[in-house]
């Protein structure tokens, strides 16, 4: 989820009675236990591949959370009214477990586990933005603020909600993988691994990548659609010593630890060839290419260039 909606889930968490016998500060240290472990985010401005090493990483495992809580509750401690400490570290540890679970529904991996293992979580049950998501935890909060007699049923009636959407949601995500297996059955593709992501404005729409030892194939499908559509199939290049030496570099090794999907691709550069590396996971939206590696080979033979770049 975005670092806005864990933030205004955590104000909605609040809305839950915990405002009401606590105060305003209970909803402070909701929101902002909520968002905070997005705060390793920031790396991304200032270096793509270390972004992709740390983020999701020691801030959103239960460990790391609650050394989070604790820092945060002493901060909260110190500058509000409420002396309770541990009641404060226990709202803050709340919030940052709202944003732990939160991000194991989508796709990007959480290392929950930290630092213990680096095993990285997905249930694909949610795009990274969902706007049914935002919307309940949207509504619920400027309802339970227009009847604060009510807010507490009514903050708790939109957490059932986003429950239950949720619920719906892991449910079309296994409806999807089942469609998938079907496709795959009748096709006889030998896969040895398939995922379905979600798409924007789920969860009727997915996008399905299978892998085999041979090739990758990928299909976007919706599941009120009926007919079978046709797998993009991308083929592995040749081996060859530009490969090979491309592979050589830390960011490829970055980047094959952290895909699930990967896929790459040679063509000719201005200067000599180009190896590109994506995953397929980060296919929902058309032309856009947010992990996206280059290798830029000279005439010599040699990378002059190698990292992350947008697309």
């Amino acid at each position: 989820m975005d670092t806005v909606t864990h933030a205004l889930a955590g104000t909605l968490i609040a809305q839950a009675g915990f405002r009401q016998r606590m105060g305003r500060v209970a909803t402070g240290a909701l929101t902002v236990s909520a968002a905070a472990p997005d705060i390793d985010g920031f790396m991304r401005f200032q270096d793509t591949a270390f972004y992709l090493s740390v983020h999701r990483g020691i801030t959103h495992s239960f460990v790391g959370g609650a050394v989070l809580a604790l820092l945060l509750a002493a901060l909260f401690y110190r500058f509000s009214a409420t002396k309770q400490y541990w009641r404060l570290v226990g709202l803050c540890y709340l919030g940052i477990l709202s944003h732990i679970v939160l991000d194991l529904f989508t796709s990007y991996g959480t290392m929950i586990f930290l630092p213990f293992s680096g095993q990285r979580i997905a249930w694909d049950t949610l795009f990274i933005i969902d706007v049914f998501v935002s919307g309940i935890i949207i509504g619920g909060i400027v309802l339970a603020y227009r009847w604060p007699s009510r807010s507490i049923r009514v903050g708790r009636t939109a957490l059932v909600l986003l429950a239950g959407y949720i619920f719906v949601a892991a449910a079309a995500h296994q409806l999807a993988l089942v469609r998938l297996r079907g496709q795959v059955e009748r096709q006889q593709l030998p896969a040895t691994k398939l995922a379905a992501f979600p798409m924007p404005f789920g969860p009727l729409r997915w996008s399905g990548v299978v892998a085999t030892d041979e090739a990758t194939y990928h299909v976007i499908f919706s599941l009120l659609d009926r007919a079978n559509r046709s797998f993009r199939v991308y083929q592995p290049p040749h081996q060859s010593p530009v490969i090979r030496r491309a592979e050589e570099e830390d960011v490829v090794a970055l980047f094959r630890w952290f895909a699930r999907f990967p896929v790459v691709t040679v063509t000719q550069g201005a200067v000599g060839p180009v190896v590109q590396y994506f995953d397929l996971q980060f296919t929902q939206i058309e032309g856009r290419q947010p992990f996206l590696v280059e290798v830029v080979f000279g005439h010599d033979g040699e990378p002059h260039s190698a990292g992350f770049t947008r697309r």
